[in-house]
């Protein structure tokens, strides 16, 4: 029964709750609060374990086990409701230590959902205990005011733009056919913009007509939503929805995944209905048309890291692979690829954290990438380069890590093309 009820959208099914209706309750902080599906999950559990054998999380020394989680969950459903549920029956540093990755609900043989409930629980923490890591203090005022979870000023958003790439801003008289929506890290991180910058380039040599928001550009509000902070993600969501709409935006590429499944997958909810497109699978289009140069092949050793985000919650898998394909001779797979990949650490809005138990997971899942000693690392998120470069640094290490973007040659395509 549960897998014939289970969700089959894309992302993670979250739930929006109606901020102007006194009847929701803001998160769950009670074992009723859930949903009659979310419920069912919780009796469907074989315990088996194999959403344990792949949580990042609870690999690296994390409180985390998705099992007992739901066990715990189940027991408290089916005993006592005295005891409170945030807290005690399960520990916020369970809660938090999750990076909303999807690994366990692949793996799950009757299809519960467990990210949902993480969510609908830290909401509880957030909206109604107002308790959460201090370090989201900072990030959720920054969200508020400056539109980005670093503080960095809102009205700097282009700089990096239009000072020497002369990138056009989105006019809405004379509408390119594509926003390119560049997201926070790729606006305002140093390493970020260098991604952000390999993007237009490549757009530009293709001949694409494209703009940015500019300094209209807001976060799309993942990092609050995935921190339970989902009044903050209501408010971010309106505002760029309304933007769209009043500049008559009908086309997105992005490099950012988790700007993709915002504007895809849970913008329809306030009205904008975007075509929106990550931009490996742009460019696998691009390359296809024979719009970008040839390139001079490598025979360098290079690893696939899958995004989760563009993985595991929107099925793309093959567009980074064939990207790649087109400068890289052999590009190796290790055995947590794809379906199977794991985490770098950076969703649920962990970017923000520090991790202070266990081993940290952008190790963790470098260990695993480095089994052949690749020269480079080729990734498709931001947040993903952020985390392994990190990692590859503190370990002392000399492999790479590079956007699918960065190995797309700048010279010119041929005239013919």
């Amino acid at each position: 029964p549960n897998v014939f009820l289970s969700n089959l959208n894309s992302g993670n099914g979250l739930r929006r709750i109606d901020f102007e209706t006194d009847e929701e309750s803001f998160g769950v902080t009670e074992i009723q609060n859930f949903t009659w599906k979310q419920m069912l999950d919780l009796h469907t559990c074989t315990q088996c374990g194999r959403c344990d054998r792949v949580c990042p999380a609870l690999a690296t020394g994390k409180p985390l086990s998705p099992q007992q989680l739901t066990v715990d969950l189940r027991d408290h459903l089916n005993g006592s409701h005295d005891t409170p549920l945030l807290g005690n029956v399960i520990a916020d540093e369970v809660l938090w230590a999750c990076t909303t990755c999807g690994a366990c609900e692949t793996a799950c043989p009757v299809m519960i959902g467990y990210v949902d409930k993480v969510i609908d629980l830290r909401r509880g923490l957030v909206l109604t205990e107002d308790r959460y890591p201090k370090e989201f203090e900072s990030a959720f005022k920054s969200l508020e005011t400056q539109s980005n979870p670093w503080g960095f000023p809102k009205n700097s958003r282009s700089d990096w733009a239009t000072k020497d790439l002369d990138v056009p801003i989105w006019d809405k008289s004379q509408p390119t056919e594509y926003l390119y929506f560049v997201g926070c890290n790729g606006s305002y991180d140093t390493r970020g913009k260098k991604i952000s910058e390999a993007v237009v380039k490549a757009l530009k040599q293709a001949g694409v007509s494209f703009s940015i928001l500019g300094n209209d550009e807001g976060c799309t509000g993942d990092p609050a939503r995935r921190a339970g902070n989902e009044y903050l993600f209501d408010m971010l969501a309106r505002k760029n929805a309304e933007t769209f709409q009043q500049k008559g935006v009908q086309k997105v590429i992005t490099h950012c995944p988790h700007c993709l499944n915002s504007l895809k997958n849970e913008y329809p909810e306030f009205g904008t209905h975007l075509e929106v497109i990550h931009h490996s699978e742009f460019l696998q289009t691009l390359i296809a048309d024979g719009k970008m140069a040839p390139a001079e092949k490598t025979d360098a050793k290079v690893v696939m890291h899958d995004s989760c985000y563009l993985g595991r919650h929107n099925g793309v898998y093959d567009a980074p692979r064939k990207v790649l394909s087109e400068k890289v001779e052999n590009i190796q797979e290790v055995e947590q690829s794809r379906e199977k990949g794991t985490c770098c650490g950076a969703g649920g809005a962990r970017f923000l954290l520090e991790e202070n138990t266990g081993t940290r997971m952008s190790h963790h899942r470098l260990d695993e990438l480095m089994v052949d000693n690749p020269d480079t690392i080729a990734v498709s998120c931001p947040y993903c380069v952020l985390m392994l470069e990190d990692a590859v640094k503190a370990k002392g290490l000399k492999v790479q890590v590079k956007d699918i973007s960065e190995f797309i040659p700048s010279n010119k395509p041929n005239e013919k093309k």
